[in-house]
């Protein structure tokens, strides 16, 4: 991923879960009242970028890991590599060779446009598993507890004997 592509990701990723407007009149009424949506405003525009722009990159990835699942096939076919250690091991690509498999209904294949939906998805689910962990590791340590209490006594006497 060049530098370009990664920073604008990140802005857009970032203003999704940004909260500016989340309190403004015209966002209330736009989520009770499905005319008011009709009405463009900041928060509806930096919506609309951040679909596209989501949407531009997720093609892309998609396209990547397609060419990328086409040429590890053909290696595996022609002989030049073999078993399991040439095959991608991230979730997206698992989800395009299970799209791809023989015993998928056709009424079951996914789109193009559904597997950028998944990355969306995958993503935003991803962000937040993370840092939800990472809040609760957080406050965790931050916790005065026996156990840390008796690790760091077990550590000095530890040292002592060294």
């Amino acid at each position: 991923m060049d530098a370009g592509r990664g920073n604008e990701l990140a802005r857009v990723f970032e203003a999704g879960f940004g909260t500016d407007n989340f309190l403004a009149p015209l966002a209330y009424l736009q989520s009770k009242y499905r005319v008011f949506r009709l009405i463009p405003d900041a928060e509806s525009r930096r919506i609309s970028h951040s679909r596209e722009t989501y949407h531009k990159y997720g093609a892309q990835f998609v396209q990547e890991k397609e060419r990328a699942i086409l040429e590890e096939e053909s290696k595996l076919i022609n002989g030049t590599v073999s078993g399991k250690s040439a095959r991608a091991r991230d979730l997206l690509s698992a989800l395009i060779r299970a799209n791809r498999g023989a015993d998928v209904a056709e009424s079951e294949l996914l789109t193009d446009e559904g597997l950028v939906g998944q990355i969306a998805l995958l993503f935003s689910a991803g962000h937040e598993t993370t840092s939800v962990t990472a809040a609760w590791l957080l406050h965790e340590l931050s916790l005065p507890s026996l156990p840390t209490e008796a690790l760091q006594t077990n550590e000095r006497s530890m040292s002592s004997l060294r």
